[in-house]
């Protein structure tokens, strides 16, 4: 469940998951915003600058949410090289 999209929880799940896909060193993060995709589901995303290797690389992590309850629906994460 998400928390209300305004307190800094929608973020620490976005951090956990980002490092749950691509097991690495979280170095910079900026919340890219919230938009309601139906009349009750809400999408936040992030995007995450990561080190692992020696390589640096973007991943960004979208969560869907129920608006009303906080449900969450989905979570997506996705590598994007630089």
């Amino acid at each position: 469940m998400l928390p209300n999209r305004h307190t800094p929880s929608g973020g620490r799940m976005a951090m956990a998951e980002a490092q749950k896909c691509y097991a690495g060193e979280l170095i910079d993060y900026r919340h890219l915003g919230a938009e309601q995709v139906s009349a009750t589901v809400t999408q936040e995303s992030f995007h995450f600058w990561m080190r692992q290797g020696g390589k640096e690389f973007g991943v960004t992590v979208s969560i869907r949410f129920e608006a009303a309850t906080g449900r969450v629906d989905s979570v997506v994460c996705r590598r994007t090289d630089p």
